[in-house]
């Protein structure tokens, strides 16, 4: 059986701890980075994700709270990026 995925399990904390009604993905993703990816990720990976966030995930998802995103839409935003590399 393979190990969680460590990016994976630091959302999951994350979601536990308080994220919900009042809170946007955009929230989420800015404590992602601090509690998780800069103390825990090689600078690189750290940009790596940044960029992600800003280039594709915040400009769609951002704005909307977190206990409003469903899968479905996780999913689209998914396929919509099929052609990025």
């Amino acid at each position: 059986m393979r190990a969680p995925d460590p990016d994976i399990l630091a959302l999951t904390e994350l979601e536990n701890d308080g994220y919900g009604a009042t809170s946007s993905v955009a929230d989420l993703a800015e404590d992602y980075l601090a509690r998780h990816a800069v103390p825990h990720k090689r600078a690189s990976s750290v940009e790596n994700d940044r960029s992600m966030l800003t280039r594709h995930i915040l400009p769609k998802l951002g704005r909307r709270k977190v206990e409003a995103v469903r899968r479905r839409d996780v999913e689209v935003l998914h396929q919509s990026l099929r052609a990025t590399p």
